[in-house]
């Protein structure tokens, strides 16, 4: 029996288009496999705490506030800290990269709350988004990540809401590039998040096209953005395993 295979991120994002932006698309695709590739190699650096510290062990990682599941208190990690140790675990992959590697020879960097382009607030109120994966010798190659934290059925309304997927959709819009991501910080439970945010989704006239899509060699989740006066946006979702204390798995 023959299996149809996911689309590519590059047919997707080329969209029928001309040569230029075929080849443009595949560009893309390579740029965010490789970014997926960082993502998985900072992952493993903190597991080994690469970093040269533990840092669950820091009173500032945690949340004050607790939360019961199943009858255990859990102490969960702040989403700006799981932010801020990927962040550094990243540039660590970075600046350990050979010479020859993609990273390296394209400029890659990985700078958290970045200013989103399209806005004109300033200072404290400038609208920010978690992570940027920019290249510095291609300024198009800009891949907006807004990330949540996953441990119960509420925090899913807010992965999905105004201040999660649907900020792909403002006026002010998360990115201006053809793709961008959401991470889901998973405490627990990994495998439910994903169609739980497609029923979360449903009622969205924003977000729509849930599928899978094949990036180099792995199949990611992706759902499409309606952008405000702008062209619809690729999202792809990712959830990266992080533990409570104790670990509510």
């Amino acid at each position: 029996m023959n299996t149809v295979l996911p689309m590519t991120l590059a047919e997707i994002v080329a969209d029928g288009g001309d040569t230029r932006a075929i080849l443009r698309a595949r560009v893309w695709e390579e740029f965010v496999d490789n970014s997926l590739g960082a993502i998985d190699q900072a992952m493993a650096v903190l597991t080994a705490r690469g970093l040269g510290y533990n840092h669950e062990a820091q009173p500032s990682y945690w949340r004050r506030r607790t939360r019961t599941v199943a009858n255990i208190l859990s102490k969960l990690p702040e989403e700006d800290s799981i932010t801020d140790v990927l962040s550094r675990a990243l540039e660590y992959v970075r600046e350990h990269a050979p010479a020859t590697s993609y990273l390296r020879r394209n400029q890659i960097c990985f700078p958290p709350q970045r200013p989103r382009k399209q806005q004109r607030k300033l200072g404290p109120h400038a609208l920010t988004t978690d992570i940027q994966v920019r290249s510095l010798s291609r300024s198009f190659l800009d891949l907006r990540i807004e990330a949540k934290v996953l441990f119960e059925a509420r925090d899913v309304k807010h992965y999905c809401g105004g201040k999660g997927l649907l900020r792909f959709s403002d006026r002010d819009p998360y990115t201006d590039q053809p793709v961008g991501m959401m991470v889901g910080y998973s405490l627990r439970d990994d495998m439910r998040w994903i169609g739980e945010i497609e029923a979360n989704t449903a009622a969205y006239t924003q977000v729509r096209s849930f599928a899978d899509v094949r990036v180099g060699g792995r199949t990611v989740r992706m759902s499409v953005s309606s952008r405000h006066k702008m062209q619809d946006v690729t999202v792809l979702h990712l959830f990266l395993p992080f533990r409570t204390d104790p670990d509510a798995r």
